[in-house]
């Protein structure tokens, strides 16, 4: 009696099974590489918070004749926010949602800042940073503290130019009071 064992086979159908499912699985994972949905995947509207997101060119140049010296340029035609540093070089730059209000072109400087507060559309909101006034309503940047940027409200004029949270962060620590704001087209 040899001490060797008989090895046992597999059913040939449990062997395809096996495969099939495997060449499944395979052509998935390529299937989701191919799409640019697969994790680790980031797109121009990553990070945005909802599918409303401010839609702007994708990095547009700070504009000529937008000023000198440290400042922060506002477009809102492209929907885009530019900080300045001193030299003239960008230190961040970013896609924003403007309210219904459109502050007058040309410079203002930074008058006033308030950490928290309830916007004119009834959102609390964060880092405002406010520097025009359109009738009896302020015009500033700000943030929602829920992280949402709902289209403005209908029929409500709104002078809050939303953008994200970890924008609105980094405008927050930049914009001191009196840094000029310069609107351009």
């Amino acid at each position: 009696m040899g001490g060797r064992r008989r090895a046992r086979r597999l059913r040939p159908w449990v062997t395809v099974a096996g495969l099939t499912a495997s060449a499944l699985v395979l052509v998935g994972v390529l299937a989701i590489l191919a799409d640019g949905t697969g994790p680790g995947h980031r797109d121009a509207a990553a990070g945005s918070p909802s599918s409303s997101s401010p839609s702007a060119p994708e990095r547009p140049p700070l504009p000529r004749g937008s000023g000198e010296g440290e400042r922060v340029v506002y477009s809102p035609s492209r929907k885009y926010v530019w900080l300045v540093k001193q030299d003239g070089g960008t230190v961040r730059d970013f896609p924003v949602w403007p309210g219904t209000l459109k502050p007058t072109l040309g410079e203002h400087t930074v008058n006033g800042r308030r950490a928290t507060t309830t916007g004119g559309d009834g959102v609390a909101v964060k880092n405002v940073v406010f520097f025009d006034v359109s009738g009896s309503v302020a015009i500033g940047f700000s943030a929602a503290l829920d992280g949402s940027s709902p289209p403005p409200a209908t029929g409500k004029a709104t002078g809050g130019i939303r953008m994200r949270s970890e924008d609105s962060d980094a405008l927050w620590e930049f914009a001191k009071e009196e840094l000029p704001v310069v609107v351009v087209e």
